[in-house]
Order: C-alpha cells, then sequence, then structure tokens
C-alpha cells in the first residue's frame, strides 16, 4: 500500500496580510516530509488576538473555489499514479498548474469560467471585482443541482431555464440589470470556449436576448421628494434622518454615494458672496474635481440659507476638519430609505441612493437646465451618460409643450 499525500488549509502561512488587512488560505500537499502550496485566491482577515488564525467564516464562494481546488489536487494526483503503477512521481506532482490551458472532454464549462476568472481577474481587478465575476460560475452549479455544468449542456433550453431561475430566486426577483451581466459574462466565456475548440453545441446566445432591465421608474418626481423633504423625525431616529438627509444632499448637489459618505468640513469653504457654502472636492469615482455652491442651489421662500446649505450647517456643528458629515455606510443608509420609502408613502420606486443622483439630474432638466450645464454638474464625461440618467413621465412633456405654447415658442422666426 503506497502512502497518499494529505491535503490541508492553512491560513496565513506568510504571516503578512496585503493593504485591506487580508491573508490568504492556501492548500498544503503534504508527503514523506516534502510539501508545497497552492492558492485558491481566497484570502481572510486574521483573529486580532492570533494572526494565524481566521477571524472571519469562509464565504460558500471560497468554500467552494478551496474544495474545488482540493479535488483537481486529488484527481491529478490519482492520474500520475495510474501513469507509475501507483506511486506517486513527486517532482511531476509538483508541476501541477491550476491554470493550464485545458484540454477537450477533460474540464467542465463552469470550471473553464472559474480558470479564465482568475487569469483574467484575479490579478488585475480588486478583490471585489473578482468575487463579482467568480459567483457567477457558482451560480450556475447551484443551478445545476450543485454538478459541474458540462460543455455539452450549453443548450439553447439551459440557458433559458438558467434565465428562469435567475430573476426569481425563492420568489424574491433577481435584478435584471445584473441577470444581464451575469449573461453577458457567460456569453463571453463560450464565446471564448469557442475559439479554443472546447464547446461541443452551437452558442447559445446565437438566438437568444433577455431583458436588459433597463428601468424609467428609478427617479422621485419632484412632488416625491417634496414629501421625503416633508417627514419628521422622534428625537431616537438619529439614523433615520441622517439617512434622509443624506439622500437629500445627494439630490440637490448630484453626488454619488461614494463621495456624500466621505464629504468632510474640511471640503467646504464660506464665500462672502450669494454662493454661500462652496462645496470643493476630487470625485472618488471619476477623479473630476467637484464645485457646487450650495448656496445658488435649490434656495428657500423666505430667503434664508438654502436646502443643501441647511443641511451642511447641520452635520457640520462639531465636526473635526477631517470628519465625514454622515457617520454612517451607504449600505445603511439604503436599508433606511426602504422604510423612510414607505413612510413618505412612496410606491412602484425601489428607492436606493443611486436614485438621488438620477432624481437630481432629471428635476434639473425638468426645470430646463441646459444639458450641458447639467453634464458638468454631473461630472459626465459623455452628454449620452447625463441623457441616460433623466427620466420623463407624460405629465413633463405636456408641461413643457404647454410652457412652449404659452411662450409662443412655436412661431418660426426669420433670421435677420
Amino acid at each position: 500500500m503506497f502512502e497518499s499525500v494529505k491535503y490541508r488549509r492553512v491560513f496565513n502561512r506568510a504571516k503578512r496580510t496585503d493593504k485591506y488587512g487580508k491573508a490568504q488560505v492556501v492548500i498544503e500537499a503534504f508527503f514523506k516530509s516534502q510539501r508545497f502550496y497552492l492558492s485558491a485566491g481566497v484570502k481572510l482577515k486574521p483573529h486580532p488576538k492570533d494572526p494565524t488564525k481566521r477571524g472571519e467564516k469562509l464565504s460558500e464562494t471560497d468554500e467552494q473555489s478551496l474544495s474545488l481546488l482540493e479535488s483537481a489536487l486529488r484527481k491529478y494526483e490519482e492520474e500520475i499514479r495510474k501513469k507509475n503503477d501507483g506511486r506517486l512521481n513527486w517532482t511531476e506532482f509538483k508541476k501541477f498548474n491550476k491554470n493550464a490551458k485545458p484540454e477537450p472532454g477533460k474540464l467542465t464549462f463552469t470550471a473553464f469560467m472559474r480558470q479564465e476568472i482568475e487569469r483574467q481577474y484575479g490579478v488585475k481587478y480588486k478583490k471585489g471585482a473578482y468575487l463579482r465575476y467568480i459567483r457567477i460560475p457558482a451560480r450556475l452549479i447551484a443551478f445545476n443541482d450543485s454538478e459541474e455544468v458540462e460543455f455539452k449542456q450549453l443548450t439553447t433550453d439551459f440557458i433559458e431555464n438558467y434565465n428562469a431561475h435567475l430573476v426569481k430566486q425563492d420568489g424574491k426577483n433577481y435584478s435584471l440589470p445584473y441577470a444581464k451581466r451575469d449573461h453577458k459574462e457567460i456569453k463571453r466565456h463560450i464565446v471564448n470556449a469557442d475559439n479554443k475548440g472546447l464547446l461541443e453545441t452551437p452558442n447559445p446566445y446565437n438566438c437568444l436576448k433577455f431583458p436588459d432591465g433597463k428601468s424609467y421608474r428609478d427617479s422621485l418626481r419632484p412632488e416625491q421628494i417634496d414629501q421625503l423633504e416633508r417627514l419628521t423625525f422622534a428625537p431616537d431616529e438619529k439614523t433615520l434622518e441622517m439617512s434622509r438627509d443624506a439622500y437629500l444632499f445627494a439630490f440637490y448637489t448630484l453626488s454619488r454615494v461614494g463621495d456624500i459618505i466621505r464629504f468632510c468640513p474640511k471640503h467646504f469653504t464660506r464665500s462672502s458672496t450669494d454662493e454661500g457654502w462652496i462645496l470643493e472636492a476630487t470625485a472618488q469615482k471619476v477623479k473630476k474635481k467637484i464645485y457646487c455652491p450650495l448656496g445658488l442651489l435649490f434656495p428657500v421662500a423666505d430667503g434664508g440659507r438654502s436646502k443643501p446649505e441647511r443641511i451642511y450647517e447641520k452635520y457640520s456643528a462639531g465636526k473635526r476638519p477631517d470628519q465625514p458629515l454622515f457617520s454612517i455606510t451607504a449600505q445603511a443608509i439604503n436599508r433606511n430609505l426602504k422604510i423612510l420609502a414607505e413612510r413618505a408613502g412612496i410606491k412602484g420606486i425601489r428607492l436606493t441612493m443611486h436614485t438621488a443622483k438620477h432624481s437630481g439630474i432629471t428635476y434639473l432638466t425638468i426645470m430646463d437646465f441646459g444639458d450641458s450645464f447639467i453634464q458638468e454638474m454631473a461630472l459626465h464625461e459623455d452628454i449620452k451618460t447625463t441623457k441616460a440618467y433623466t427620466h420623463f413621465v407624460k405629465e413633463d412633456i405636456t408641461n413643457r409643450l404647454r410652457q412652449a405654447k404659452a411662450g409662443n415658442q412655436w412661431k418660426y422666426k426669420k433670421s435677420e
């Protein structure tokens, strides 16, 4: 009886963490006092008291990645033993390559997806982006009764059934844009597999097209914004009130949520003119300069501080220059917005921080600000992006035509 290879998971073998405070979980292969290590791209935060122990549990995706690597190592070990009458050639075993070029008939489609995602996204992109993509083959496996999806299964019926499974998981609708992202990535890997001669069926996406999930209901009407502004809160509902004010501040300034939760008093300076408080910062995503004179935005009837100025002064009082105005996470704000939407009687719209900028751009469009001005305010590179953010309903069209009629704008004027 020949001695077998022992496999185990080792956390933080290098005794160091990356810039996100996480350490690797690797697979150790041990055989006759010899060993080597392989990474599955899994990282976890260490325990605060013992850096050699994990401080958090493995996610389902991470567990699957480690299990699949262990399984691949065992299969590779068996292949070597078969060629050597049961003996293990350790030198050959150490040549195991988890990203080896796939051979026809020896690799499943989901395994092919994983190794391509690891190769393309594992190093180039941040961990968050990598995890978003690596969950796609995991969802395919879950749909396929926890079995790897083979190339021969990639039929039109399979993809259609997977789409139906996506958009209604456990009775909850899976967002159509996210479903579209899944299909886009799967289609890309199918084309890639076809180019490598791995595909055993015609490309199912050649005769399939799914809704892209574009919605024109993700923008609040002016009267719905007014409903949010009129909400009142009990003394113990400070978090709810802060979430409402953060949403309104994003609406007034056309800011993204990533910037809203970073704004500090140091980003604001007081002007002696009617510009009032001026917001100057660098947008986190597009790296463009934000210039926003709050005093000129959304003035109030009594002639006092504008609406965004009042929010700024409310949350900057007593704060250090580098202390965020809104001490709350984006996730917490979005959770609270569900409660706020119910209280304000806002129905038919999934209220999130993302809709604040949509709503602000649409409001400025209704107020007849020019596209170029709105593009500059929204920090958009392309005017098409600005127009994609605007959401009109029948009432907007009717009101704008009435204004044109009242202002005699339909009369043709000869150029002199």
